[in-house]
């Protein structure tokens, strides 16, 4: 006997993300010899793009009763990554037999807009003289003009995510004031205006009240696309 696992994968590109909570979530479906358990480890290569000896560690292991099935969940945190390059990541793990998508879903009957381009005035000023190595690492803090188009749809599709997932917020608010991003480490050796305005945007978040952060939630989501729609053109 098989038994049915729908299993979900949270995955965390820190920064711009946190590396708790909700992030960007595969999902996919496997057949196990035995009733999955919480801390029960997967691996191989069939599941996994770059298969650890550790495997993936299952969480909050359910029986669906209704769909006779189990669900549970893993995570796994990628420090460092290039924004630029999360599209072809993602993609690796879709080829893999992963979706984007929670086995949640099905409980879900919210159906949310695909977005438009909606964008934020900007002052094109002169990025600082934080240089990094490539050059597809300094998009982020370029301008929007100075960007590549697809880059720009994918920095708007990131803020949206990471507003939809409540997660690291008050830096997503950050990059939609500014249209940019800067990790800890480049703040403090920047000496830009834009810089300060990004850590400026980030304190004005908390300051906003309540009702202000959700008709913001609210404005990204109707006007800014979804990332598997940026995938799907990728």
């Amino acid at each position: 006997m098989l038994y049915d696992l729908h299993i979900d994968l949270r995955m965390y590109f820190c920064p711009p993300m946190n590396d708790r909570g909700r992030g960007i979530t595969l999902t996919r479906r496997i057949q196990l010899p035995f009733p999955p358990f919480n801390g029960l480890s997967l691996t191989g290569s069939t599941i996994d793009v770059v298969p650890m000896p550790e495997g993936f560690t299952l969480n909050s292991v359910v029986w669906d009763c209704d769909r006779s099935r189990f669900t549970a969940y893993t995570e796994m945190s990628q420090h460092d990554f290039p924004i630029a390059s999360i599209p072809d990541e993602l993609n690796a793990w879709i080829d893999r037999g992963w979706r984007l998508g929670s086995s949640a879903d099905v409980f879900d009957d919210a159906h949310d807009s695909g977005g438009g381009d909606e964008e934020v005035e900007t002052t094109d000023s002169p990025r600082d003289d934080f240089e990094p190595a490539d050059e597809e690492d300094a998009w982020p803090m370029l301008p929007p003009r100075k960007r590549p188009k697809e880059f720009n749809k994918l920095f708007r599709a990131l803020i949206r995510l990471m507003c939809e997932a409540h997660n690291a917020e008050s830096r997503a608010y950050a990059m939609w004031r500014t249209q940019r991003f800067y990790s800890d480490e480049e703040l403090k050796k920047s000496e830009s205006s834009v810089a300060r305005r990004f850590k400026d945007a980030e304190s004005e978040f908390y300051e906003m009240t309540i009702d202000e952060q959700i008709e913001w939630r609210k404005r990204i989501c109707r006007n800014y696309p979804r990332l598997d729609r940026i995938l799907a053109k990728a």
